[in-house]
């Protein structure tokens, strides 16, 4: 999808008659799909590259979280949720659904009981320039709620994009075994205002090897009449590795089982103030970091796609 996209925008001439065309017909829940439907996406694709190539890579941004850029579905309402988190896991190549930290409430729910203190995590992002990304969350042990946005900002006259959503989660802990639910309500805003939601279930071991799985649409509501909100399943393992004054930690999750499975790797090496990763996702290449200092850590990603713009995700966590 990428390549077509970037093929359109070459073609300027043909996209154009093809813009102006779907451009007279009328909006409605049943035209518009951008990412959470499935419906005139090549006619969208045209209008996208019309307006420009930056806001073509919105469209294409979409395609790549489907072939695993930061999760798995270019179908559904997973788009919005599968981008949110904090920089840390974004890091990993969007690995980490094994280990989660204070952000367990996006990488899976059975984290948080592992939780410590009141947490509120808050971060930004651009998601290959063609969209920004923004979140606040806060949690504590067991629980968490969390809002998140993204908006693709105008795309050509009177037509812009722009999506909320609001989790909420929480988790239960025997030991070693934890299992979490989640709860995900998605609000499109522009260009069709809607309401949808899905129901999440998720399950975290931490021995000496960490295991987790999160069912993502247990249950679902699509925002559209008509459309689906498929469930899938994704699974994780991390590998915790002491190096004496360091910690190391390595993951691998299989992402989007029972719809298009695609594959994270990632990790981690750091000591008490600061701490470096790298992994590989659909997105390409991702490399990050973090400071931690006092009640404050600040962590910082970038992903290098080979064809579109960089993705970068900044995040600031207060630990209190």
């Amino acid at each position: 999808m990428p390549a077509a996209c970037l093929c359109a925008a070459r073609k300027q001439a043909p996209a154009a008659q093809a813009g102006a065309e779907f451009a007279e017909k009328p909006w409605s829940e049943d035209s518009f799909g951008f990412g959470f439907g499935f419906h005139s996406k090549v006619d969208f694709l045209g209008v996208l590259c019309v307006s420009a190539v930056k806001k073509c890579f919105a469209l294409a941004l979409v395609a790549v979280v489907g072939m695993g850029a930061f999760g798995q579905g270019f179908v559904g309402g997973d788009v919005l949720f599968e981008l949110a988190g904090s920089a840390r896991s974004v890091g990993m190549g969007g690995a980490g659904l094994a280990a989660p930290d204070g952000d367990a409430l996006f990488l899976n729910p059975a984290g948080l009981p592992w939780v410590e203190g009141v947490q509120v995590l808050s971060a930004y992002g651009s998601q290959f320039g063609a969209a920004d990304l923004g979140l606040l969350s806060l949690a504590v042990p067991g629980l968490a709620a969390a809002g998140i946005f993204l908006d693709a900002g105008p795309i050509g006259p009177d037509l812009a994009f722009r999506t909320e959503g609001a989790v909420l989660g929480m988790g239960l802990r025997i030991g070693p075994l934890a299992a979490g639910v989640r709860a995900r309500v998605l609000r499109p805003v522009a260009p069709v205002p809607s309401l949808g939601g899905a129901l999440d279930f998720g399950l975290l071991w931490r021995g000496p090897i960490h295991l987790g799985a999160v069912w993502r649409g247990v249950v679902s509501q699509p925002h559209v009449p008509g459309e689906i909100w498929p469930p899938n399943l994704a699974v994780g393992l991390a590998v915790p590795v002491d190096l004496g004054g360091l910690t190391m930690t390595l993951a691998f999750d299989l992402l989007g089982i029972g719809q298009a499975p695609t594959f994270a790797v990632g990790g981690e090496v750091g000591g008490d103030w600061i701490t470096i990763r790298a992994g590989y996702g659909g997105g390409g290449l991702a490399l990050g970091g973090s400071v931690r200092w006092a009640l404050f850590v600040l962590d910082w990603a970038i992903v290098v796609h080979p064809v579109l713009p960089a993705a970068f995700r900044v995040s600031l966590t207060v630990r209190l």
